[in-house]
């Protein structure tokens, strides 16, 4: 299995195309076939943990489901965005994080298996570390913020 680390590599400047969507959210963008397989389960556990010790519940992370043929216009900028693909040819299976794709501050990850079932294995062995990432950049774009407001 294939990891990549993509930073510095935009296709934005820094000054110009901001993030859109709610601090929280997750775009996952996939077939219907695979959202409706048991990958879904695998995202909901692994992504909306709760956030301690707030009441009511508080989950770091709201899934929102996009099919890949409705992905396209002002919803690529959306500020975390995660692929999920199958590609029969790809017999290792990738794992791709990506910053500043379309939008400035925007985290991508892409993870692709040879069939769904690789897929989930990808999706199992791989969870913990891409909610840390989304974590890590979600809260780095909070802090900025507050950090430019000061200025």
């Amino acid at each position: 299995m294939s990891v990549l680390f993509l930073t510095g590599l935009t296709s934005c400047d820094d000054s110009q195309i901001y993030v859109t969507g709610k601090v929280g959210e997750i775009l996952v963008v996939c077939d219907d076939a695979i959202c409706d397989s048991h990958i879904r389960n695998e995202l909901d556990s692994g992504l909306t943990q709760f956030i301690m010790p707030y009441f009511p519940d508080v989950t770091t992370f709201e899934l929102i489901h996009r099919n890949p043929r409705t992905f396209n216009g002002p919803i690529k900028r959306h500020r975390n965005i995660l692929f999920l693909s199958v590609n029969p040819e790809d017999t290792d299976g990738i794992v791709r994080y990506e910053e500043n794709v379309w939008a400035n501050r925007q985290t991508v990850i892409r993870l692709e298996g040879r069939d769904k079932n690789h897929l989930l294995q990808i999706v199992k062995s791989k969870i913990d570390k891409i909610h840390d990432q989304f974590d890590l950049k979600e809260w780095s774009r909070i802090r900025k913020y507050f950090a430019e407001q000061q200025d």
